[in-house]
């Protein structure tokens, strides 16, 4: 009986001395949480919750994230919000009904997004997936999905050799768009299509941490 009694305590006391080492390990200043892997493409972005405010959101995208999306530096920068007057195609500008920004690089690439300001409801959103795929010298690409619905495009530009690809889709109630402009030896190439991609999540993400910001200021 003594002898059962002595095991217990032994082993009561060394239980006792692994937690402590495991408390003070978790009380030094070298030890650190590791940190989440970063999100970089449409597939990882379609596992995580993406709130996305018909907002200005311009702010929160990161410069590196723009500038792998034009392959460069920027040389130009532009936000516009709603009822601004914004670029609305090639050298056509009108009041806009949506907040968005365009970065340039000097060699002509550009990197856009934009959200509309009015609310789309999911049967105009599936009206605006079924128009993308019309536009002229558009195509449909085969993508992992970007909001839902959502579509994914590329269009030959006026300019030799100019290629822009987008991203459009629902996130709510907001509908989002962001597209990639350059120079490209054929629509859909790798180089595009993968800076397209790596841009496209850098805004939603952009845009949901906006939300984040938006209800923070809210619930205070």
């Amino acid at each position: 009986m003594l002898l059962a009694l002595v095991g217990v305590l032994v082993l009561l006391l060394a239980a006792g001395a692994v937690a402590a080492l495991a408390l003070r390990a978790d009380d030094e200043p070298g030890a650190a949480p590791v940190p989440a892997p970063e999100i970089t493409t449409l597939a990882q972005l379609a596992q995580v919750e993406v709130s996305v405010p018909r907002a200005s959101f311009c702010d929160r995208v990161r410069i590196d994230r723009v500038e792998q999306a034009l392959a460069g530096e920027v040389a130009d920068a532009r936000v516009y919000n709603n009822g601004d007057t914004a670029p609305l195609g090639d050298r056509v500008e009108d009041v806009a009904h949506e907040f968005g920004c365009s970065w340039t690089s000097a060699t002509g690439s550009v990197a856009r997004a934009w959200v509309f300001a009015p609310p789309v409801a999911a049967g105009r959103a599936k009206r605006l997936v079924r128009l993308a795929g019309r536009a002229p010298g558009c195509g449909v690409v085969d993508t992992p999905t970007f909001g839902d619905p959502g579509v994914a495009t590329t269009c030959t530009g006026s300019g030799a050799g100019t290629v822009t690809g987008a991203h459009q889709g629902l996130f709510g109630d907001a509908w989002l768009t962001c597209t990639v402009t350059g120079r490209s030896a054929r629509p859909g190439s790798s180089d595009l299509q993968t800076r397209l991609e790596g841009w496209c999540v850098a805004v939603a993400l952009a845009a949901s941490r906006a939300s984040s910001r938006a209800s923070s200021r809210a619930s205070s």
